[in-house]
């Protein structure tokens, strides 16, 4: 059966495949900032309705958006467009998985979705007075990439992005143009109260190499929780992060964060009332050195409403798993005084790891 329960000739099986948030402008408003991903074998696009929980987000089932009658459907992917009607790409063949010799090679299809009440286009829409939207951004001067940062559909934004990007990469253009751009996105930030359009003038910003470590330590204070997400996350952007193995990169210098800038993040982890930004601490820990995780660690561990939220504590775990090797009595004592109590489970696992060669850790704990 499909999610919603209605029956399917698939024998049952489900496979998710492709995704896409809807962030353009042609469909409904109601569709805008759901999920949508394709299920390859119940022949439909399923809808997911986002909703906060603690640190992050979590999906509720809404209703199927499309059943394919043809049983040749396969869908792969899905995305919006410059329109804001969407794109999705089909296999078009009755194989499933595992199926090599009768597979068809030239059956693949493409549909478009398209909001049948709206306007043809929305290209030539104007967000700006005397601004169009063509296809082509490349065309655009610099300060009409920086308008189409309020544009409704999200595939402009992002576009001009990266035609900003690579113009101040290859220094195409006079710098009295690229300068003015600058100087236009951050007035976007500071006076638009559109937070959208301030995320997307502050990521462009950065891109362009236009944010310092001081603009971004200020706005760890911002009044809005996202803007301080950001601020930490683009403030450590460059530093090394962990291998999967949860080992530090090789072949890159060690991150060397300033004293301030490591009591700013601690205080964020002690005062911030936002899962999301702590959140973005606990992604950060993988992002430290070794020796100076514990002092982020500790005000982590002690948000009692983060016990049993489902990304915090084992997020930060994840950041504290090289700390076993190198400091298990540190570790030892972030158990100890920890609130969350999956996480002092993983720590207490892995000081008995080593209970033969090194016992004394793990008897602290239990002491404590």
């Amino acid at each position: 059966k499909s999610r919603d329960g209605a029956a399917n000739d698939l024998g049952g099986g489900h496979a998710h495949i492709g995704m896409m948030i809807y962030q353009g402008d042609n469909w409904p408003a109601e569709y805008r900032g759901r999920l949508f991903t394709l299920n390859l074998h119940g022949r439909r696009a399923n809808q997911e309705i986002l909703v906060r929980s603690g640190s992050g987000y979590v999906a509720k089932h809404g209703p199927d958006f499309l059943v394919a009658d043809d049983p040749w459907f396969r869908g792969m992917d899905l995305s919006y467009g410059p329109d804001g009607g969407v794109f999705v790409l089909d296999w078009s063949d009755t194989g499933e998985c595992h199926e090599y010799s009768g597979v068809h090679r030239t059956s693949g299809r493409i549909y478009k979705i398209t909001y049948c009440d709206a306007q043809r286009s929305q290209i030539g829409r104007d967000a700006q007075p005397g601004v169009r939207f063509p296809g082509d951004v490349s065309k655009l001067s610099a300060s009409e990439l920086v308008k189409l940062h309020t544009h409704p559909n999200e595939w402009y934004s992002r576009q001009a992005r990266l035609e900003l990007a690579a113009r101040a990469h290859d220094k195409l253009g006079t710098a009295a143009e690229l300068e003015k751009a600058r100087q236009e996105l951050r007035e976007l930030f500071e006076k638009n109260a559109d937070l959208v359009v301030k995320l997307r003038s502050r990521w462009t910003l950065y891109v362009v190499g236009e944010l310092d470590v001081v603009f971004l330590r200020k706005e760890l204070t911002h009044s809005n929780e996202h803007v301080r997400v950001w601020a930490i996350r683009l403030l450590t952007d460059t530093w090394p992060l962990d291998t999967v193995l949860s080992q530090r990169p090789t072949g890159r210098p060690e991150s060397n964060p300033s004293s301030e800038v490591r009591k700013e993040l601690v205080h964020l982890a002690k005062t911030d009332s936002s899962g999301l930004v702590r959140l973005a601490l606990a992604s950060t820990l993988q992002r430290l050195p070794i020796s100076q995780r514990a002092d982020l660690t500790a005000p982590l561990l002690a948000h009692k409403e983060d016990a049993n939220d489902h990304n915090l504590p084992l997020l930060i775990w994840y950041g504290l798993i090289p700390v076993g090797d190198a400091d298990p009595d540190s570790l030892a004592g972030l158990a100890a005084r920890s609130e969350l109590p999956l996480t002092r489970k993983l720590i207490a696992r892995r000081l008995s790891e080593d209970i033969e060669k090194n016992p004394s850790p793990l008897n602290g704990l239990l002491q404590a």
